[in-house]
């Protein structure tokens, strides 16, 4: 299978070529734009490569309305809802320039930790894309050794120390040419195991530092940000991740300042990521609605540059509950986080990729309200973590049963074994083949299991009618994206450009995107759900029968009579009238959109909404 290290160079050319003439473009200026689009993004640490290009490809022909996605594609959300920001002042040529400026500068923006470096030096030995197997374990043995060598010389040396005394003990004083040869053994034998115990020893020694270190940190081996030493980004030195981050959000919208979701309001433009709340055990998504999470500055400083963090200071006071001062565990004051029009854009990015064990989870406070003395209601820390771990292709955003404007949804996947050639993969209105998994090892059978926890509900979503034909595939070979953070930049090229050629599919006259067959589908599958919903309603609405079940019409008139329902005698009249007229619709024999409805049939149900 060709695999992304032996591209052909003109390959490579081309794709290079593409990204140029994306940057030189001239894309039309918001008031020019017909056609609009909601774009939902996939994640993948570094596959957030594909983006840059496919959202400028879009950008030609379409406005951005609603920008969302989660971990990698959350970032990405955001430097595109940038773009759209500053679309009449060259916005996305910005953002095409991007890929070039990734590729030398990736593998500096992932730094480590005050109490992660041995870790990451490890981890990048790992991750080289030069070295085989055997030189990355060689090198990452070495790095770990190295760290604790204090530890594995005074072993080693106690080793040799056991040794000797052992040759001595069971071969005695050598004597002779055989009697040396035995010692000799007996001693090299000592020496060995000593020296493999001194080893381990050292590696996990070297090991629980690492768990207290990034314990220390959020979880991860890099904070993300040199905090309040965070440097202005140049392009010579581009800072640690958020930093870069940061800055490239606000180079690209056109600013000098913190992009605000509020900016992003006043063009039309709607921000959504997803993240995962830890201590609360479940999905969120952000901007968050409501004012209840709250942070503590000077931690949230190591995690953020100081504009960002003074960003979210601006015009706050220290926070309270009922008149009591809400501090954090190390006694320092709490404020809530502003608004969600107020909230840097750049939050929203880091909130949701923050990758379990490279990237440190982020920390905010709740007042926990579970607890029954209002004494024990302090606030807690909440770590929020990778939006992947529940979400990382949350397709469902932006979702309506009539939508106005298509949502398309870019999705990553490895290469089919009957098209290894096929960069990208758009199925149009016809099916989308559940992926076959062959399971042989233990550690295979344990990938499957995580990789159905995550993702089962948005690849079982993203298959059914009205929802697959605005899914393109971008695959991706084994070293481009995901954990390689030390993409050469021909490969980050390459990458690139196969987000841009996802977009090329779907906007293609002949084979790409129909919004008015995918409304039509949408709309038989919305009616007929509706249909379904409102006969199982008709058939639980009859009075209540002798020695029957209470019908819904009895509970709704016995609501002005009951005092803990709090409705009038007039509202529960209108209340009827109205669930009598919306039941009438069960009446209505012909068409029948339950049986003409596509197939397979979806579920409407009542979710959370997240």
């Amino acid at each position: 299978m060709k695999t992304a290290t032996i591209r052909p160079p003109e390959e490579v050319d081309r794709a290079r070529e593409r990204g140029r003439e994306l940057r030189e473009a001239t894309y039309p200026k918001r008031s020019e734009v017909g056609l609009e689009c909601d774009l939902v993004m996939k994640g993948g640490i570094t596959s957030g490569i594909v983006y840059p290009l496919a959202a400028c490809e879009l950008a030609r022909t379409r406005r951005f309305r609603s920008i969302g996605g989660s971990s990698a594609g959350a970032l990405a959300a955001c430097i595109v809802a940038a773009a759209e920001y500053g679309r009449d002042t060259g916005g996305f040529n910005r953002l095409a320039a991007l890929p070039d400026e990734i590729g030398p500068t990736l593998p500096t923006l992932f730094t480590p930790g005050p109490h992660t470096v041995t870790a990451h030096a490890a981890l990048m030995s790992w991750l080289d894309p030069a070295a085989t197997k055997p030189a990355k374990v060689r090198k990452v043995v070495r790095t770990l050794l190295r760290s604790q060598r204090r530890r594995f010389w005074g072993g080693f040396a106690a080793a040799v120390t056991v040794a000797i005394v052992a040759a001595f003990l069971l071969a005695g004083v050598p004597d002779d040419a055989v009697a040396a040869v035995r010692f000799a053994a007996i001693a090299l034998a000592f020496t060995l195991v000593g020296a493999g115990a001194a080893a381990a020893f050292a590696v996990v020694a070297e090991a629980r530092s690492t768990m207290a270190g990034m314990a220390q940190q959020g979880f991860g081996v890099c904070l993300g940000s040199d905090g309040p030493d965070a440097r202005p980004v140049t392009a010579d030195d581009p800072g640690a991740f958020t930093d870069w981050l940061a800055a490239r959000i606000d180079s690209v919208a056109g600013i000098d300042r913190p992009l605000l979701v509020s900016d992003l309001l006043e063009h039309g433009v709607d921000l959504q990521v997803m993240t995962t709340n830890l201590n609360h055990g479940r999905p969120m998504c952000f901007p968050f609605t409501g004012r209840v999470f709250l942070f503590d500055p000077v931690e949230l400083g190591q995690y953020f540059p100081p504009a960002i963090v003074a960003a979210l200071l601006d015009g706050e006071e220290p926070a309270d509950e009922e008149g009591v001062p809400l501090v954090s565990a190390e006694g320092r004051p709490l404020f809530r986080l502003p608004p969600p029009e107020r909230l840097p854009v750049v939050l929203a990015a880091r909130i949701s990729l923050s990758f379990p064990g490279l990237i440190s989870a982020v920390p905010l406070y709740a007042v926990d309200f579970s607890r029954k003395d209002p004494a024990d209601r302090v606030a807690v820390r909440c770590w929020f973590s990778d939006g992947g771990i529940t979400s990382n292709f949350p397709i469902h955003f932006f979702d309506s049963l009539w939508p106005r404007r298509p949502t398309f949804a870019l999705d990553l996947r490895g290469y089919h074994p009957d098209y290894p050639d096929q960069d990208v993969y758009y199925a149009g209105t016809g099916p989308r083949q559940a992926r076959v998994t062959t399971i042989q090892s233990m550690p295979g059978f344990l990938a499957a299991i995580l990789n159905t926890m995550q993702y089962w509900a948005d690849d079982a979503q993203g298959s059914l009618p009205g929802y697959r034909d605005r899914v393109v595939e971008v695959r991706l070979h084994g070293d481009e994206g995901g954990m390689n953070l030390q993409m050469p930049p021909d490969i980050v090229a390459m990458v690139a450009e196969k987000g841009r050629q996802a977009a090329e599919a779907l906007v293609d006259d002949v084979n790409g995107f129909k919004f008015d067959p995918h409304r039509w589908t949408r709309y038989l599958i919305s009616m007929g759900r509706l249909q379904d919903a409102v006969d199982r309603m008709g058939k639980v609405y009859a009075p209540t029968t002798p020695g029957g079940s209470d019908g819904m019409q009895s509970l709704i008139d016995r609501a002005a009579e009951a005092e803990h329902y709090r409705r009038s005698k007039d509202w529960s009249g209108k209340a009827r009238a109205r669930t009598e007229a919306l039941l009438s619709f069960a009446s209505i024999v012909e068409p029948d959109f339950a049986e003409d409805a596509p197939k397979p049939e979806p579920t409407l149900r009542i979710t959370p909404k997240f």
